[in-house]
Formats: C-alpha cells, sequence, structure tokens
C-alpha cells in the first residue's frame, strides 16, 4: 500500500471477509471492515477523512443508510446534520417560516406530513438529588467576540421537593455581569415575578402597568391599597366639575343579578348585585364608560369618586344658601315681631 500502509484481505472459505488497513508505524487499524460477526463493520482509528461532492445542503458528503436503503444519518455539504428518516434531528438548515427563515439552529420533527398524534419531543434527562437544584436547562449563549462567551438567559426545570415529582420551571436572565431568576412556575401552577415562592395563581413582587387594555377581576377580595395616576405634573386643560348634582340626580341606581345562563363564559356571580347601568351613565359621562372590543360596556366605579365629592359640595352650597336665609328670616322675623309687639304698647298706652 502507499503511504507506509499494509492492507491485508480475509476471504477464507467459511469465514467472514475482512478489509484492513494498518498504520506500520503503531500497527493500529487505520481501516477495518467485516461483512459477518458481532465487530464493526467499518472502523476508523485515529484521523479519517470522508470528502462529498458539491457544495449545497441538497448534497450529502456522508450518509449512513440501514438496510432497507434509508437514510439514518446525513452530513450535507453545508455542514448541517440531519438524523432519522423523516429527519428528526436537524442543525443548521433551511426554515421557511417567516422571519425564522435560514435561521433555523436546530429544529426536532417527528414527521415531515401530517399524522395524528405525532407530537416532536425534546427531553432533557437529569439527575438531582437536593431542593432547589436544577434537574435540566435550556440555556442561551452570545459571543460578543472571539474570546467572549456569555449566558444571556436560560429555561431550568427546578426540584422543589424530596419528592421527585414536585418540579417548578424558572426563567433567569442576565442584566450586565448579574443572571437572575426573574419568574417561576412552581408545581402548584402559581406564577410568580420578582418572588421565587409563589402563593397565589399570579403574584408579584413589584410595581404592576395595564396600559391600553381592561384590568378584571370578578368575585375578587383587594386587601391593598390601588392606585390611580394622578399627578398634576401629568395633567393638561384642567377645569372645575361644575353642576354635576342634577346629572347625578337622574342616574338611577339599580339592584340586579347577571344573567349567568346567557353569558356562561363570562363566569359572572350568581349572587345580588348593587350598581348602575354603563348605558345610562354614558348618556351624563361617557368618560368613566369602557367600551369592549366586542362593544360591551363596564363603569369606572372609583371615577364616581370625584363627581360624588362635587355633588356633596354643591349640595353644601345650597344647605348653606338655605341656611343663611333662614337665619334673615329669622331675624326678619324677629323684627317684624318688635314691630308688632310696639305697635300693641301703642294701643294700650292710647287707650289709657
Amino acid at each position: 500500500m502507499s503511504g507506509g500502509f499494509t492492507g491485508i484481505l480475509n476471504n477464507d472459505a467459511g469465514s467472514a471477509g475482512n478489509f484492513q488497513i494498518n498504520n506500520p508505524v503503531n500497527n493500529y487499524s487505520a481501516l477495518y471492515a467485516t461483512t459477518n460477526g458481532p465487530g464493526w463493520a467499518a472502523a476508523f482509528e485515529g484521523g479519517a477523512l470522508v470528502r462529498g461532492k458539491g457544495n449545497t445542503n441538497a448534497t450529502m458528503g456522508l450518509r449512513i443508510e440501514n438496510s432497507f436503503n434509508q437514510v439514518k444519518f446525513a452530513v450535507l455539504d453545508g455542514g448541517n446534520v440531519s438524523i432519522g428518516t423523516p429527519f428528526a434531528l436537524e442543525l443548521g438548515g433551511y426554515s421557511a417560516v417567516g422571519s425564522l427563515a435560514n435561521k433555523r439552529g436546530l429544529s426536532i420533527a417527528s414527521t415531515n406530513v401530517y399524522k395524528a398524534d405525532a407530537p416532536a419531543v425534546l427531553e432533557l434527562s437529569g439527575s438531582t438529588d437536593g431542593v432547589g437544584e436544577e434537574i435540566g436547562m435550556i440555556e442561551f449563549v452570545t459571543h460578543g467576540d472571539l474570546n467572549s462567551i456569555y449566558n444571556t438567559a436560560h429555561i431550568a426545570a427546578v426540584r422543589e421537593s424530596f419528592n421527585f415529582t414536585y418540579t417548578g420551571l424558572t426563567f433567569h436572565t442576565r442584566i450586565g455581569a448579574t443572571l437572575a431568576e426573574r419568574m417561576r412556575i412552581n408545581s402548584s401552577g402559581n406564577v410568580g415575578i420578582g418572588c421565587n415562592a409563589p402563593q397565589y395563581k399570579l403574584h408579584v413582587v413589584g410595581d404592576i402597568a395595564a396600559e391600553g387594555g381592561t384590568l378584571r377581576a370578578q368575585s375578587a377580595i383587594i386587601n391593598t391599597t390601588i392606585t390611580a395616576c394622578s399627578d398634576i405634573r401629568y395633567k393638561q386643560n384642567i377645569h372645575p366639575l361644575q353642576s354635576v348634582l342634577p346629572a347625578l340626580m337622574q342616574i338611577q341606581g339599580v339592584r340586579y343579578q347577571f344573567n349567568v345562563e346567557a353569558f356562561p363564559e363570562k363566569f359572572f356571580p350568581g349572587t345580588d348585585q348593587i350598581g348602575f347601568t354603563s348605558q345610562e351613565v354614558e348618556k351624563f359621562y361617557p368618560e368613566i364608560v369602557v367600551t369592549d372590543k366586542e362593544g360591551n360596556k363596564s363603569i369606572d366605579y372609583t371615577r364616581f369618586a370625584p363627581l360624588l365629592l362635587q355633588a356633596i359640595k354643591e349640595q353644601q352650597h345650597v344647605i348653606s344658601t338655605q341656611k343663611e336665609e333662614m337665619t334673615m328670616m329669622k331675624e326678619q322675623c324677629k323684627a317684624m315681631q318688635k314691630d308688632i309687639q310696639m305697635l300693641k304698647d301703642a294701643v294700650v298706652n292710647k287707650r289709657l
């Protein structure tokens, strides 16, 4: 053999056919193949080079087929690796899905045609013996330059108890040099943002903002303070409320029940309620009535506070005015009584 290699071919009758190329320097097998027996069908020891033909991902540089001539492993000329038939696992390659086109790093597929109950599964199998330890994780890493690698975020499964079946999910992100947990879903399904031991379905430690939408709470108990942004620095075109009492006098408070059967998707309570109707309030104060995309209306009852305060002021003004009028009338009555007494005294004196 050229290049200092020796070849051995064994094809004796009654034995398996063998093909072997040895490195004469150390007598190790550089290539070994057999057609029978429990050994390797082909084996490389040391460096091995397999060169394909072509320069696109449509050309296979290396492929391994099973006995049915199905490709089970392929390395394409572009460097992508595919495993399975159809390829269940692909590293790199092309994706035609919107913004993901040509950006696929790892693709896992159970089939390339429609089949019922054929989900793609990614299984991370790990082991831990301590509470709070991570069983497995998905790590997101970025390359700052040739010499800098940063783990920017990760999602991990965390053991929550000595019972292996109690497992939560944690979500970490990085700010500067700190990679910290930001959110957790525990084994009970509670979601914690800013806390790692959520006690409620949604447990938030910190400020919450709802912008451009509706925050709904049905049959909820509020045991803390909810504030509305009211800093005068954020406001303009400020005008005092005036003459609210006549309008409020026309709004009828009602006792009612929700139509639970007609709207089961709303999860309305079946108990008696007290409030107003949105349509009636909207006639006078559309600013405190909210209409959603389906045209359903709701009332921001907290905005009634300034209206009621102004109504009390207006009513108090009426009461104060009436008090002043009554005081004047009392003074007039006293004066009249004094004049009457003087007339009485004059009549008596004249008779005498």
